[in-house]
């Protein structure tokens, strides 16, 4: 197999040193508290959680966190036991909803983003600006599920909580309890806690470096929609695996054709796949994400070539950048 190509971009410059020597790990930091986050937009954790500070990860302060679902979504990938095939209905692993239409819900359905549930309101619109600055904003602040998403004290429970906005499978609507709920669903039926598995099969496994993940609360559960925070050249080499089909220098990480599985069309939406963007580049189909701060990444499987992009606060990049790099790097 051609080896990849995988390139990390930070305002315009190519980063490189994709040393041998980076430790896998995944370390996990309790969130802010609601209370001393009320007039600051939540931070990405500044040192892992524990005791034992020669393990912190050394995160680069340019994070990209628009693969974070791509981390959620290859977890469900191992074979693991006692999880089903996609089209299995949720109600087998969350009894909670036994016997009600968000049990009908699928394990497809959560990872292609067409499970109908509610996106949890502005989240974005409610952290950028004081919910003092208008006190009419505060209870939309103080009991908004998106919020509590972000700076709540129990994930999973709040996740929960999210109701149906639309029959499952009818729409593609983006929302933070689909890769929540996955992610309680794989602990449920590992039993291990999700940063444990996700870093010991993925990150470990793909020599990906370390990276930092927010809890809830101490020893309580990561935010698995959410603010990942890692290194470039570490998320450059997870995603580097989208261009191979799972494989990292002769060593299988994902089974073979579970990024086909992803990469397919949802069934409602054309432009998407299992929490992946579908999109062309001159004629070629390449995979991508992004964040709300307009870092991404474009994935192009038919030269094995990755890239990850990522722009500062103040920064951008142009829309003719994929194609541009697709030029350059491409064979021939």
């Amino acid at each position: 197999m051609r080896s990849p190509i995988y390139v990390a971009l930070l305002s315009g410059g190519i980063l490189t040193g994709f040393g041998s020597g980076l430790r896998a790990s995944v370390s996990t930091s309790p969130t802010l508290s609601q209370s001393s986050a009320v007039d600051t937009p939540p931070a990405a954790p500044q040192k892992p959680a524990g005791d034992h500070p020669e393990n912190a990860p050394k995160v680069s302060p340019a994070e990209y966190e628009g693969w974070r679902q791509y981390s959620v979504n290859c977890a469900r990938c191992h074979g693991v036991n006692g999880l089903g095939p996609l089209d299995t209905p949720v109600s087998r692993y969350l009894p909670e909803w036994d016997d009600e239409p968000r049990g009908k819900i699928t394990l497809r359905q959560l990872l292609e983003d067409t499970s109908g549930l509610e996106t949890g309101g502005d989240v974005r619109g409610l952290l950028h600006r004081s919910p003092w600055d208008d006190l009419a904003h505060l209870p939309a602040f103080a009991t908004g599920k998106g919020v509590r998403m972000l700076l709540g004290n129990d994930f999973a429970s709040t996740a929960l909580r999210f109701q149906l906005e639309h029959e499952p499978g009818g729409f593609f609507n983006l929302s933070p309890a689909n890769a929540q709920l996955a992610a309680l669903i794989l602990e449920r039926v590992t039993g291990m806690p999700y940063e444990q598995f996700v870093g010991e099969r993925i990150f470990a496994a793909a020599g990906a470096g370390p990276a930092e993940l927010p809890l809830d609360r101490r020893a309580g559960m990561p935010a698995a929609h959410c603010c990942w925070r890692a290194t470039a050249p570490g998320v450059a080499r997870l995603v580097s695996l989208l261009a191979t089909d799972g494989d990292m220098a002769g060593r299988r990480i994902l089974p073979e054709g579970w990024v086909a599985e992803m990469a397919r069309p949802s069934r409602v939406n054309a432009g998407s796949g299992m929490q992946l963007l579908r999109i062309d580049v001159e004629g070629v189909t390449a995979l991508a994400a992004t964040d709300d701060n307009g870092s991404q990444f474009w994935v192009f499987p038919e030269y094995h070539i990755a890239v990850v992009n990522l722009v500062n606060p103040e920064g951008s990049s142009p829309p003719e950048l994929p194609g541009l790099l697709l030029r350059a790097l491409a064979p021939g």
